[in-house]
């Protein structure tokens, strides 16, 4: 028995020393676990930690030393979010701060380590996120949206909750769903919500909420119409947002009321809005781009469209005069349209393996401007477009387990990383390398360096066959005492 102790202990030992890669710990909360129970702590004392990414429309235009072509993009590390065959846990848009990764999973609000993956701490929430969420970070806060149009809020350093509102009253259509963009203006937050299901939003409501206090300073219902995938933007004074059945409602960015300006552009829109500083732009779901003059009022009036897709849930990107955004086209092939903003024409669209969903992430290097986009369909790579090229190349490619269907927006940090997520439920870490990587990590030739815990560097990958082996050779060994070596090497194994 002790032999087979002593056996057990090292193919323990080499299942987790010879994967470089790091995963976080299985998240068992669903949605439908219950609420918890919080005391909040307004008190808390709040960080003045940087954020490379601060919410879902904060940090879409950076300038960043990040890999660009397929040949000098490497997997820096993966992080295990969740199994793909896992539907009813959801993960949210994350969020880049203090050098760490921020990400909500079903009920939990969880930080990893921004350069190796390993998590570092992990708080409950008082209910769970929807399909998705969009948190933002601000005044040292993280605000992560929940089910029912809960917001909660945690101190970024230690997750003490300071603050949570109650949730939005049920309806005979369902509860309000919070997948909409949230921003903040000079204290206050503004959220919006959605009652809706895959073909209709019956309606929704729009919030403003006092960023230091959780205090409601408006609750605005909209019983034609929600937000579903909705958005709003600041603009000088004022905060535009667009319902999904095409009306632009614009409110006091300051001090949280709605002027009595509207504009009623008749279509479905499921997009956040975007802004050069005269005009709103907003993306119809039939694939045209509409353009919205201001004053400074807070009027709006429209002045233009262009049809750049057959559909798009895309939200817009401004850099330079471009206006970048992703669709579909009639034959179900993807998009990235680029459109001139001084002459409001198409200029090019580039194409991708399916809809492109995804808010582009563009990023600038010298003289030349790169465009980092997802797409909805497997393998769910990572796509860039130098502009002025005409076409894109897929720069990252998941390849067995980790291939799968894509929606989510790229993300970049001050230091050349790129971090996105598809639907197996894996987070990708990539940089700017020699190329010699595949997407499993593999280096040839090349020694293990650093260990588990530390930024991984040229370090190679155990095949999956023989971490497989390994772990079950374990399983075989462990009998007994070391029941517990069994559980861990078959985490291992699984998630690898």
């Amino acid at each position: 028995m002790k032999c087979k102790v002593l056996v057990g202990i090292l193919a323990f030992f080499l299942v987790f020393q010879c994967s470089p890669l790091v995963y976080a710990d299985t998240l068992e909360a669903s949605l439908d676990t219950p609420a918890a129970a919080v005391n909040p702590d307004p008190d808390a004392p709040r960080p003045g930690y940087l954020a490379d990414n601060a919410g879902f429309m904060t940090n879409r235009v950076v300038s960043s030393n990040t890999p660009n072509t397929a040949a000098n993009t490497e997997l820096s590390f993966k992080a295990f979010l969740k199994d793909a065959e896992d539907w009813e846990t959801s993960c949210s848009d994350i969020l880049l701060i203090n050098n760490n990764i921020y990400v909500a999973i079903a009920q939990s609000l969880v930080i990893f380590d921004g350069t190796s993956g390993v998590k570092l701490k992990e708080t409950e929430l008082v209910d769970s996120i929807g399909y998705t969420c969009r948190p933002i970070y601000t005044d040292g806060l993280v605000v992560v949206p929940l089910n029912g149009g809960i917001l909660q809020a945690f101190t970024a350093d230690e997750l003490i909750c300071v603050w949570v509102t109650e949730a939005l009253s049920a309806t005979d259509k369902g509860p309000h769903q919070n997948i909409s963009t949230l921003i903040e203006k000079d204290g206050l937050l503004y959220c919006a919500t959605a009652v809706a299901d895959w073909e209709t939003t019956y309606l929704g409501t729009f919030l403003c909420i006092d960023v230091k206090t959780g205090t409601v300073v408006l609750k605005e219902e909209n019983t034609s119409s929600g937000y579903y995938w909705s958005g709003a933007v600041v603009v000088g004074d004022f905060v535009y947002i667009a319902d999904n059945a095409g009306r632009l409602l614009s409110y006091h960015a300051t001090e949280g009321w709605r002027t009595e300006k509207s504009c009623d552009l008749s279509t479905e829109i499921r997009s956040t809005l975007a802004s050069d500083g005269s005009y709103l732009y907003a993306a119809d779901s039939e694939g045209t781009l509409w353009r919205i003059a201001l004053d400074e009022q807070g009027a709006m009036e429209p002045s233009g469209s262009v049809s750049f897709a057959a559909g798009s849930s895309s939200t817009p990107v401004i850099s330079d005069g471009k206006l970048f955004i992703g669709g579909y086209t009639t034959d179900s092939l993807g998009i990235l349209a680029v459109i001139d903003l001084s002459s409001f024409t198409l200029d090019r669209t580039v194409s991708a393996p399916a809809n492109v969903q995804s808010a582009p992430l563009v990023v600038k290097q010298g003289a030349d401007t790169y465009v980092y986009f997802t797409y909805n369909f497997e393998p769910g790579g990572l796509y860039c477009y130098r502009v002025g090229d005409a076409e894109a190349s897929e720069i990252f490619v998941p390849e067995g387990e980790d291939a799968n269907f894509c929606n989510a927006s790229v993300v970049a940090s001050g230091s050349g990383l790129l971090y996105y997520a598809n639907d197996s439920g894996q987070l990708f870490v990539l940089h700017e390398g020699s190329g010699e990587a595949n997407a499993s990590g593999e280096l040839p030739g090349e020694a293990l360096s650093g260990g588990p815990g530390e930024a991984l560097s040229g370090a190679s990958i155990l095949p999956l066959p023989a971490i497989v082996a390994i772990a079950m050779a374990v399983m075989a060994l462990a009998l007994g005492g070391v029941w517990l070596f069994r559980t861990r090497a078959q985490k291992g194994s699984r998630k690898a």
